[in-house]
């Protein structure tokens, strides 16, 4: 029975709410070692789990296994699998009632996202310019990046259709597949122009021709590791110590624009946030930007 409702579960995720690959396979991980916990204990049937089984459950595993103590941020990600299946349960009519609803969820402490600074992201991008491909292409994606926001998958599948110079626009497909149309700088859209008249195309002969924008010393489609020891590699010619990934620019693209006025509403759209409060987060950045300011400058601090 737990075989069934398990299939029907990850078939109705990925086909009726389009969630990706990697959110059906965290689902599909999560759950089998639940369903194989209630079998261990003799449960057979989805409609005898209570909310207490499901909180011996979160009490004793850590990354998946059983016996062992799960991290607060684990556990929510856990139980989140956990009550989307008994919700589903429910339904389907495999069971009466929800126990997940009374399991409470962890909370956890508010981590900020670390944001370069305007200056770091600048030296970033000037450092990267020069009068290679290889050059031209980085700096083409730094640019695109910090101007979009974009997703590190969101870049490593665009392609040179998606831009539209003439419109100042690009489209992306962000998580399930949900299209956003977005705008882009100037400057951005320069280094883009350049880097796909002139340097591209010797890049992309040496491949077996591709769509994708953004394409490695073999003409193939970057991918999002390599998109990755990019941004490292441009981090460490700037001079820039602390840690930097691809999610670091789309910090920097929310900050910035909040520590410049804009609406949170507005930035929710640029970033493809389904929920505002998963945007207002970068907000509280903001906030501990002024806190830094208040006592550099205050005459009295």
């Amino acid at each position: 029975m737990f075989e069934t409702l398990l299939r029907q579960f990850l078939s109705y995720v990925r086909v009726e709410k389009s969630l990706s690959k990697n959110t059906v396979d965290a689902y599909e991980r999560d759950l089998t070692h639940y369903l194989e916990y209630l079998t261990s204990i003799d449960m057979q049937d989805i409609a005898t789990v209570t909310h207490k089984t499901i909180e011996t459950y979160l009490a004793s595993i850590k990354n998946g296994k059983i016996d062992a103590e799960l991290s607060a941020s684990s556990k929510r990600r856990v139980l989140s699998s956990i009550k989307q299946l008994h919700k589903f349960a429910k339904s389907e009519g495999y069971a009466e009632t929800n126990p997940s609803l009374d399991v409470e969820t962890q909370k956890l402490p508010k981590r900020l996202p670390r944001a370069l600074t305007i200056d770091e992201m600048q030296r970033m991008i000037d450092m990267s310019e020069g009068d290679t491909p290889i050059q031209m292409r980085d700096n083409a994606l730094l640019e695109f990046m910090y101007a979009s926001g974009a997703r590190v998958s969101e870049v490593s599948s665009l392609d040179i259709d998606d831009i539209d110079f003439e419109v100042k626009v690009v489209r992306l497909f962000g998580k399930g597949a949900k299209e956003r149309i977005l705008p882009l700088t100037d400057r951005a859209l320069a280094a883009i122009w350049h880097y796909t008249e002139k340097f591209r195309p010797i890049l992309v002969e040496k491949g077996r021709g591709t769509a994708r924008l953004f394409v490695n010393t073999r003409g193939n489609p970057l991918t999002r590791q390599s998109i990755y020891f990019v941004i490292q590699h441009a981090a460490t010619h700037a001079g820039i110590t602390k840690k930097v990934h691809p999610h670091s620019i789309r910090h920097s693209f929310a900050t910035h624009l909040l520590e410049g006025g804009a609406d949170v509403r507005i930035v929710q759209e640029l970033l493809g946030h389904s929920n505002v409060v998963t945007t207002e987060i970068y907000t509280e950045v903001s906030k501990e930007t002024l806190k830094e300011n208040y006592a550099l400058y205050h005459p009295r601090m």
